[in-house]
């Protein structure tokens, strides 16, 4: 169990001073990687001299979203980045947090279409549920899940609420019955 009165965090200017509490630093024996690991007599953190681990990097963020841009998997980016997989979901989920999704444009044409894609084994598959106005070629709404119509809706929901011109679709049978379903109530 991790005691919650301690923290890792980086040193920025020299071993003498606590950066949270400019609080005196005492030697404090050594972190996995081998450094030497610091504790402030005030406020009790642990500091690292040296902090080596690639993901505190100030641009590591830019270069996730640069190589997700590029198609590289998580297991590609890890490596070449030099974190674990672990940090970089993390860093994806808050990256994506941040994303706000284009303004729907009322009395345009979108286009609604699904993407399969499997997670760790084929047998586990996932679906994409997408739509993007036509005329811009940007997504306004995703959604992903099972395959269900329950997925469908969410994008389509928000599509309708749009007042679309237009709505195209690939001839899927789940986005019929989903438009049959909306159309009748």
């Amino acid at each position: 169990m991790i005691n919650s009165s301690t923290s890792c965090i980086k040193c920025v200017d020299g071993i003498n001073r606590c950066i949270c509490c400019s609080g005196r630093l005492v030697k404090n024996g050594f972190s996995k990687a081998k450094k030497q690991r610091y504790k402030c007599k005030d406020c009790n953190k642990t500091t690292v001299v040296n902090y080596t681990y690639k993901a505190c990097l100030p641009n590591v963020n830019k270069q996730i979203v640069i190589l997700l841009k590029e198609g590289l998997g998580i297991r590609s980016i890890t490596r070449i980045l030099q974190i674990s997989s672990t940090t970089l979901l993390k860093r994806i989920i808050a990256i994506l947090n941040t994303v706000s999704l284009p303004v729907m444009i009322p009395q345009s044409n979108y286009e609604i279409d699904e993407l399969c894609t499997f997670v760790r084994s084929k047998s586990k598959r996932i679906w994409i549920v997408y739509a993007f106005e036509r005329e811009t070629k940007n997504i306004v709404s995703f959604n992903v899940g099972r395959r269900t119509n329950l997925t469908l809706n969410k994008v389509v929901d928000k599509v309708l609420k749009a007042n679309p011109q237009a709505i195209f679709t690939d001839k899927l049978k789940a986005i019929k019955v989903s438009f049959l379903h909306l159309f009748t109530e």
